[in-house]
């Protein structure tokens, strides 16, 4: 997109000057600014260029499950996402409050020039786990700013065999 923009112009003796100030957003990320001078003197413009490098942190964290409905006995693998941050941002993560190692899955380029980090952690769940509470934290540390999601874990108990009795069996009334 080219837009013109007009700066606060200041001349001295010594020339003239312009200035523009900006607010940055995330979208303005790899934004290039070009600033031209022309007088009755110059044939051809004078012309400089800026390119702009907008820090910026992620905006949310997503936590995914597989499997969904995992049972007693199950792999569970929690991953987590999260959105674009300049520059990348890490992830942490926890069980109930204490910390827990988490394995980096890799960065993608995302959205405005920033980074997108995937992260997951993987375990065996057992009926203990239920209601267990794991939380994903993403931080952009040039900036200091962190966000996070949490996942509460229900674990579904496993059904236990009735050793080829089925309820109907059980439920025949006696015939004499």
């Amino acid at each position: 997109m080219t837009a013109q923009l007009r700066g606060v112009e200041k001349t001295t003796s010594f020339g003239s000057t312009s200035e523009l100030v900006i607010r940055t957003e995330a979208s303005d990320n790899g934004a290039t600014y070009r600033c031209e001078a022309m007088n009755s003197a110059l044939k051809t413009p004078l012309t400089a260029t800026a390119s702009l490098s907008v820090l910026f942190p992620p905006g949310s964290v997503t936590i995914k499950m597989k499997p969904r409905k995992p049972k007693a006995g199950d792999s569970v693998t929690l991953t987590c996402e999260t959105g674009s941050s300049n520059p990348e941002a890490t992830v942490l993560w926890w069980k109930d409050g204490e910390s827990i190692p988490g394995h980096h899955e890799g960065v993608v380029d995302s959205t405005y020039g920033g980074k997108s980090t995937k992260n997951r952690v993987r375990f065996n769940v057992t009926s203990a786990d239920d209601l267990s509470t794991y939380t994903c934290q993403a931080t952009n540390h040039v900036l200091r700013r962190t966000v996070h999601d949490t996942y509460v874990l229900r674990v579904l108990r496993r059904q236990e065999s009735t050793s080829g009795i089925s309820l109907s069996t059980l439920l025949k009334p006696n015939v004499f």
